[in-house]
Formats: structure tokens, C-alpha cells, sequence
């Protein structure tokens, strides 16, 4: 009997491990839109800091290029020094109020070399019990380096954000692009 109840029990988590993981197949290391799938899912579980906060570059390493980092570092200094509204949102869904992120799709636009282009079908949810819907579509810029691949920019490819600048350029001169 004790033997059934584990099996069963089992069976059970497995179960609801496959229904809450990605619709998406988990992408091989060496495939550029793992590290799309990497981030979102970490979103996702709350698990990365907000660009602003003292601990983003650290955690944020692995998944983000050093150029990325050293402008969101600089550019969030001269926000916070001018007191500039730069980017008041979850750091790769530019939601505000956050509760869930979903990978809908990535498909690989562009490899040459170590660089590649994903565009990302990506949702997000501010009610913590509502799952996410088909969203924005993201169009990212990845760079392998150490034999890694990592996310180098970002920008929203919707209509209404088709005047904003990518993220690494608004990072990059957020005089301009800030409020």
C-alpha cells in the first residue's frame, strides 16, 4: 500500500512538473534562445533583481554581456544622480507589477558566428492568478563569448514601441530617453 501511495505520489509531481515548465522544449545550452528561456523562466520566479537594485550586475552575469551591464550600471547612475525616470519596469518584460512571465515562442532569426538574433513571443500577468497570454514580441541580440551565450540588447518589436530605443541604447544615454 505504502509502495502505491509513493507511485501515485510521484506520478502526481511529475505530472504537475511537466504542466508548469515552459510550453516550450527546453533549448540546449549551446542554442542561443536557452538563455531567452533562462531568463523568463527566472522572471517568472522572481529570482532576478531589478536593474536598480546593488546585486543585478552580480546576478545578472551569467546571462547578460559585460557592454549590457556597464550601461545599465552607468546609465542607472546618471538616472538616479539627475533623478531621471528611465525604465520603471520589470527589467526584461517591461512590466510593471509583475506576478508572472511566459515563454510563448523563440525563434532564431540570425546565427553568424558569435552573434544571433531571437524574436520571443514573451506574456506577462500582473495577477498572481492569472497565467499569462501570447505578449510582446521581443527581439534580442546575443553574443557568445567563453563559449556562452549571452544577451548583448533588447527592444520591444510592438507597434506602439517602435519609437523607443533598445535597452542597451536607452541605458546608454538616458539624458535622452529618460523622463
Amino acid at each position: 500500500m505504502r509502495l502505491l501511495i509513493n507511485l501515485i505520489a510521484g506520478i502526481i509531481l511529475a505530472a504537475s512538473a511537466i504542466s508548469s515548465s515552459c510550453a516550450l522544449e527546453a533549448f540546449p545550452s549551446a542554442d542561443p534562445r536557452s538563455v531567452v528561456q533562462t531568463v523568463i523562466d527566472l522572471t517568472d520566479r522572481h529570482a532576478l533583481p531589478g536593474w536598480s537594485e546593488p546585486d543585478f550586475a552580480v546576478k545578472l552575469a551569467p546571462y547578460l554581456t559585460r557592454d549590457l551591464l556597464a550601461a545599465v550600471q552607468s546609465g542607472g547612475r546618471i538616472a538616479a544622480r539627475k533623478q531621471i525616470n528611465l525604465y520603471d519596469g520589470e527589467f526584461f518584460t517591461g512590466s510593471q507589477g509583475l506576478q508572472h512571465a511566459r515563454l510563448f515562442g523563440a525563434t532564431l532569426i540570425k546565427l553568424d558566428g558569435d552573434n544571433a538574433t531571437v524574436d520571443a513571443s514573451i506574456g506577462a500577468s500582473a495577477d498572481p492568478n492569472v497565467q499569462p497570454t501570447a505578449g510582446d514580441r521581443t527581439r534580442f541580440q546575443l553574443k557568445r563569448t567563453g563559449g556562452v551565450w549571452k544577451i548583448d540588447d533588447f527592444r520591444n518589436l510592438e507597434p506602439y514601441a517602435s519609437a523607443q530605443p533598445s535597452v542597451k541604447a536607452l541605458f546608454k544615454d538616458p539624458v535622452r530617453y529618460g523622463n
